[in-house]
């Protein structure tokens, strides 16, 4: 599977986080499903070449509320602990119901085209 990653990522308030923050982050984004993502450290650390205390440093950052985030859900946190290795991500509805311009392209020119054909009838 595969997740979106968008530039305000890179802009918004995890500016200057590291790069264990957005190396997770990146994970999280292309393993989400449903809103869930199981994330163990011992794996996450050898998959992503980092250390386990690294990983689980930055899955309780990643868990703090962070007053300058966009997603107010949950006061801003990105995780969300749910049980055992699982977390709920809360921007996840968000971003996976965000089109980028190529689909809103592709949607509009399939509507076009049954607008069209519509109107032949």
């Amino acid at each position: 599977m595969y997740g979106k990653h968008y530039e305000s990522m890179y802009e918004g308030s995890m500016i200057g986080a590291g790069a264990s923050i957005f190396a997770v982050w990146g994970y999280v984004i292309a393993k989400t499903r449903d809103g869930y993502v199981d994330l163990n450290p011992v794996l996450l650390a050898a998959i992503l070449g980092m250390k386990r205390d690294e990983v689980a440093n930055t899955l309780k950052c990643l868990q703090e509320p962070d007053p300058d985030s966009h997603c107010k859900e949950y006061e801003g946190a990105r995780l969300v602990a749910h049980g055992g290795f699982t977390y709920y991500v809360p921007s996840h509805e968000y971003y996976r119901k965000l089109k980028n311009a190529a689909d809103k392209r592709e949607y509009n020119r399939i509507k076009q085209r049954e607008y069209r054909e519509r109107q032949k009838t």
